[in-house]
């Protein structure tokens, strides 16, 4: 089931959109009321003693936030609570009411409001109060690691801690001058050379030496505002001993004591989680409108709804009375809205009419049902002058998966050094997808054969996306940091170019929720049971050792793009994997032997074409003379991604520099290159990289060694 959100403009007249902000305020100025109270029922502080304190306290543990709790929970805040069950919280709710010890008169605290208005405060309520209290246990567990790493430092380092009381008395005489910037400052120079104690904290010598003249020529020729920084080098050059303190005491005041913190825990951990009261515009909490109680009649055509809203601010009119037609006008991008189609059903056992909503999705060629869980009132920004709008939170049902996705089983090992595998259909259809560097990558379709895989893809897919490349990117980081430098140093916690920042990082977002949904649509259009992608996790890519690309591929998150995959794959019905890519660009796809990635470019000095084997080619070549297969880089890594979610894929083990072990063989690169560059001799010389395209079409021609021709 998918979640997705449509966002539409309301559009009304001045009146109604008074009407809209009144219930927003209304539910806000009555929110932190219900709020405290619920707290002091987990505490077990509400009612007049200590019976009933715990007796609310267990009613508060007991009913969570289930919808129908709610209502329960609501009931108990009367005296007219009844229930036929026997279960404990009841039968303690049962007793408070009779002896008429309520938690609060809803009526006297919560007067003039329909039942579905203080349904919505107390769900709210709970929701609140559920966030937070995951949040505290987020923050304990990770306190509680936090504090056993600090206690491990301590321990392995018994001689910085018998120096640190020195520091600290230096830091406390300082004050709030003290900063992380320690080697420029002349105090703590100053400092370290008054107490040479400090030296002898490992148990060498207590002396500390003068800087050199040489440190004081360099010094003295050195800029005058990088001086303090040369002192400080050249101080810590001569002493080393004080240079390892320092780097120690370091490490122990960003990760354990974070001095420069504003708030923070009393022992040096990031402060606790606080819950903030809900307001209409500092902290707002949106309402949000349920089916059949606080709207209906929702016309995806016309682009209308009928929502009960609070319409007077005398407590004995808030309640309305009936619905308030509003028209609304869904986002541009978002056309989702004007795409539902209302269907009407009878339910067979209670024979009760439902009403759905179906799409037709273009990408998945299917209609989809979809459920209208709420519609959430936003205001932007959160001020009556603000402009209102809708939010449909909607449930999308999913395409479910293929019969032969159904049947791969995970099969555990009997052996306990071994782990278990897949079990596979002998006839499973697999889009594999190597991640490229320039360009998004290449996908790949192959299906099984009696659970082998043939020697040809049925389809490839050179992903491409031109339109938002990494080369937009870089040209308009370009730019920004042009227009800083010559902004000058912002303020401290000032955003400079919030826009142009905003653009890059939507940029970067698009092209990879663009890759993805290309990545799917091919495993959709050719029938695949299985997507498999690259695992990221502790993998640098080789493109990140290579000056000029790394930050503009460091910026493109990889992990964005599998998980985006893994969403979309879920709606189409494909089960989607992660295999480790390491070694398959290396390895022949064909015949299994350890191959090279080169690439053909142009000398710019003497103009000679070169053959220069690169860790990021854009080609490879094998060098066994049965097979002399020579593809793109990606291709070739794509096919083995397959062979490593089949099991059949041997990877190659480092022994030495440059030499590897490959089925039992030992394989020099030096060898492999040298095999490789005779053979490529032959080569038109004016097939540059540059000018190199491929011909994703023709898949016999992308085996064969003249695969390349001029663009």
């Amino acid at each position: 089931m998918a979640t997705k959100a449509w966002e539409a403009k309301v559009i009304c007249t001045n009146e109604e959109k008074a009407h809209l902000w009144r219930t927003h305020k209304i539910f806000n100025k009555n929110l932190p009321f219900v709020i405290q109270q619920m707290f002091k029922m987990k505490r077990g502080e509400a009612g007049d003693d200590k019976e009933s304190g715990q007796a609310y306290k267990i009613i508060f543990e007991s009913i969570g936030g289930s919808q129908n709790s709610i209502a329960k929970m609501e009931a108990v805040t009367s005296l007219k609570f009844k229930s036929g069950k026997d279960e404990d919280w009841a039968k303690l709710a049962k007793k408070l009411t009779k002896k008429k010890k309520i938690l609060f008169d809803r009526f006297e605290e919560l007067p003039g409001f329909s039942s579905e208005f203080r349904r919505k405060l107390f769900e709210m309520s709970f929701q609140l109060i559920s966030g937070h209290e995951e949040l505290k246990k987020l923050w304990e567990k990770e306190h509680e690691e936090w504090a056993k790493e600090k206690l491990k430092f301590e321990e392995s380092n018994p001689n910085y801690m018998r120096a640190r009381p020195i520091l600290e008395e230096f830091e406390k005489e300082v004050g709030t001058g003290f900063t992380k910037r320690r080697m420029r400052w002349h105090k703590y120079l100053d400092f370290l050379k008054s107490h040479p104690e400090l030296a002898a904290w490992r148990g060498e010598e207590a002396v500390v030496n003068p800087i050199p003249a040489e440190g004081q020529q360099r010094i003295k020729r050195a800029y005058r505002s990088k001086k303090m920084k040369m002192e400080g080098e050249e101080f810590f050059k001569a002493n080393p001993e004080l240079e390892a303190l320092d780097r120690v005491h370091s490490k122990y005041e960003i990760e354990f004591v974070r001095r420069r913190a504003i708030r923070k825990n009393p022992d040096g951990f990031r402060h606790r989680p606080t819950f903030t009261l809900p307001s209409p515009e500092k902290h707002p909490a949106w309402f949000s409108f349920k089916k059949d109680s606080t709207y209906k009649n929702l016309d995806t055509d016309k682009c209308e709804i009928q929502l009960k809203v609070i319409t007077s601010d005398k407590e004995e009119e808030r309640s309305p009375k009936g619905y308030t037609v509003f028209r609304f006008k869904p986002d541009k991008r978002l056309k989702g809205l004007k795409k539902f189609r209302r269907i009407h059903t009878t339910h067979k056992k209670t024979e009760k009419e439902k009403t759905f909503y179906s799409f037709f999705d273009k990408n998945l060629q299917i209609d989809r049902e979809v459920d209208i869980k709420g519609v959430k009132l936003i205001f932007r920004p959160a001020k009556p002058t603000g402009t209102p709008y809708l939010v449909f939170t909607c449930n999308i049902k999913n395409k479910e998966l293929t019969p032969r996705a159904k049947e791969i089983k995970w099969v555990e090992s009997d052996e306990k050094t071994q782990k278990g595998k897949y079990k596979f259909p002998s006839d499973l259809i697999t889009c594999a997808v190597d991640l490229g560097i320039r360009n998004l990558g290449v996908a790949t379709i192959m299906q099984m054969h009696n659970g082998k895989l043939p020697d040809k893809p049925v389809a490839v897919n050179f992903i491409s996306l031109d339109e938002v490349g990494l080369r937009h990117i870089k040209k308009h980081k370009k730019e920004i940091g042009k227009l800083r430098s010559e902004r000058g140093q912002a303020a401290k916690g000032e955003r400079s170019f919030i826009s142009l920042q905003d653009h890059i990082t939507d940029m970067g977002e698009d092209r990879f929720k663009k890759g993805a949904r290309e990545i799917v649509n091919f495993a959709v259009k050719h029938n695949a049971d299985v997507i498999i992608l690259e695992r990221m996790a502790g993998l640098i890519p080789d493109a990140e050792k290579q000056k000029g690309i790394n930050r503009a591929l460091m910026e493109w998150n990889r992990r964005n793009l599998t998980e985006w995959v893994k969403m979309l794959g879920k709606e189409a019905g494909i089960k989607v994997f992660t295999v480790s890519p390491h070694h398959s660009s290396w390895v022949c796809s064909r015949c299994g032997s350890l191959g090279r990635r080169y690439s053909v470019c142009k000398d710019k000095k003497t103009g000679q074409v070169e053959k220069r084997f690169e860790t990021v080619g854009k080609l490879f070549a094998c060098p066994e003379e049965n097979c002399l297969l020579e593809v793109n880089a990606d291709y070739n890594a794509s096919i083995n991604l397959h062979k490593i979610f089949n099991g059949n894929f041997v990877r190659p083990e480092k022994i030495g520099k440059g030499i590897y072990r490959h089925r039992n063989n030992e394989v020099k690169f030096s060898d492999i290159e040298e095999r490789i560059r005779n053979r490529l001799e032959n080569l038109i010389p004016n097939q540059l990289e540059d000018e190199i395209v491929l011909q994703p079409d023709e898949l016999d021609s992308l085996m064969s060694p003249n695969f390349m021709k001029k663009r």
